[in-house]
C-alpha cells in the first residue's frame, strides 16, 4: 500500500470517528456549565493528581489528556464528556 493510500485511509477513518462522536455528543445529557469545547487556564495539578482548570473565574477539576508538561497559566481546551471534565493541549 502506497503512502498516499495509507494517508487517504487514515483521513477516512478520522472522518468516520468524528461523525460518530458528534452524534453521540448530541444524544448525551448535558450537566456541564458550558456546551462544547472552551478555552480555560491551566492552574496545575491538585493534591489528588487531578488537573485544575479555571474558566470564567470558576475552577474545574479535570482529567488530563495532555501528553506533555505545561506551566501554570497556559491556555488549554476543556470539554465535558460522560460526566467528567476533560482538559487537553
Amino acid at each position: 500500500m502506497s503512502l498516499e493510500e495509507q494517508y487517504s485511509k487514515l483521513i477516512k477513518s478520522a472522518q468516520a470517528t468524528r461523525i460518530v462522536r458528534m452524534d453521540s455528543r448530541r444524544n448525551e445529557m448535558r450537566y456541564a456549565d458550558f456546551e462544547g469545547v472552551v478555552q480555560g487556564v491551566w492552574m496545575g495539578v491538585g493534591k489528588k493528581g487531578a488537573g485544575i482548570v479555571e474558566y470564567k473565574k470558576k475552577r474545574y477539576t479535570v482529567v488530563n489528556e495532555g501528553t506533555t508538561s505545561i506551566p501554570k497559566g497556559r491556555k488549554v481546551s476543556m470539554e465535558y464528556r460522560n460526566g467528567v471534565y476533560v482538559a487537553y493541549w
